[in-house]
């Protein structure tokens, strides 16, 4: 319907909308002003410290991954070097792995930062900076968790044999407690 993905593309394509950081497409859309958050307004919604989870869609072919990350300029602590993360194909069976840092990128982006429970914004500078994940041979990948993930997330993108793969069918959330901080305590199946 014309009407409906003309009113949907108005919103979501509106400046205060994507400087908000609400959409996990803004990480697989190429553009770096885009990027995917854990605040609401000014709180981390993230539970338990959270952990980004993404989900490729399919099982992919995986040498190399690449996620940025855009850092307040303001903010006088500096991003870890180095994050924990676990690669799985199929849910039961995790890889720990690190993804190491790499130096400030020349560029800035402006965020909104928001106040007034939603009420007002400024934009403020934001530094890019790169956390990379090389691995020795190519991986079978489906599921990706990064642990204390940085809280804006600008790009995350993943090559085989120097081709970047397709990231549009891609998925994240970063509200979820990592596994350890809320391990089950029960579990049902019914029959």
């Amino acid at each position: 319907i014309p009407h409906v993905n003309k009113a949907r593309d108005a919103f979501l394509n509106q400046e205060l909308f994507w400087r908000r950081g609400v959409w996990d497409k803004y990480m697989f859309d190429g553009n770096l002003k885009t990027f995917f958050s854990v605040f609401h307004y000014t709180r981390d919604k993230r539970i338990d410290k959270g952990a980004l989870r993404l989900d490729f869609g399919k099982i992919e072919v995986v040498d190399a991954i690449k996620m940025r990350s855009l850092w307040p300029s303001a903010q006088t602590n500096q991003p870890p070097l180095q994050l924990s993360a676990e690669l799985s194909e199929d849910l039961k069976t995790w890889t720990s792995v690190t993804f190491k840092r790499g130096d400030k990128e020349g560029q800035t982006v402006k965020i909104a930062e928001i106040t007034h429970n939603g009420g007002a914004h400024k934009l403020v500078d934001a530094d890019l900076y790169s956390w990379t994940l090389q691995t020795e041979d190519s991986r079978k990948i489906r599921y990706v968790r990064v642990f204390e993930a940085p809280e804006r997330v600008a790009e995350f993108d993943a090559w085989n044999n120097r081709q970047k793969l397709d990231g549009s069918a891609w998925r994240a959330t970063n509200l979820f407690a990592p596994f350890k901080a809320a391990a089950p305590d029960k579990a049902w199946q019914a029959s």
